[in-house]
């Protein structure tokens, strides 16, 4: 049987003490990032053009340690701060900033709309239709 001296105790239990603490400061932070609120705010919004639906283009703060990203929706609702803004169909970033942005977003009728951006934007989520309305995307080049 090992004899354990009573120093090579002491640093076990301190060793033990402080991974202990380690990963409750891990569940802590992990847990406080899921439930803070992410921060909006409005750039833009347009009309359809018969005024049915309103397309919102919005920035989100997710904290220090990340870029600010960019949402695209759209919703029958006149009003950003009752739209749900989870609901969106395009989401993006300037790529660490090797990309404008800036988009430009034209409805082409009430059920059509046409996106253009820079090709170095960084798109998370990019979807070709949302609910009756058909999405074009449209990459061009910097105007860096």
């Amino acid at each position: 049987m090992y004899k354990v001296s009573v120093t090579m105790k002491k640093i076990i239990k301190v060793f033990l003490a402080f991974m202990a603490y380690l990963s409750l400061m891990l569940l802590i932070g992990f847990t406080l990032n899921k439930t803070m609120p992410l921060d909006y705010e409005l750039i833009s919004s347009i009309q359809s053009p018969d005024k049915s639906r309103t397309l919102y283009v919005y920035s989100v703060n997710s904290g220090a340690t990340s870029d600010y990203s960019y949402r695209v929706t759209v919703s029958s609702k006149n009003e950003f701060d009752k739209v749900n803004k989870e609901n969106y169909f395009f989401h993006y970033d300037s790529n660490h900033g090797s990309a404008s942005k800036d988009i430009k977003i034209e409805w082409g009728d009430s059920s059509n709309i046409k996106i253009t951006y820079d090709k170095n934007i960084r798109a998370f989520e990019q979807r070709s239709k949302t609910g009756s309305i058909n999405i074009q995307y449209e990459k061009k080049d910097s105007d860096n």
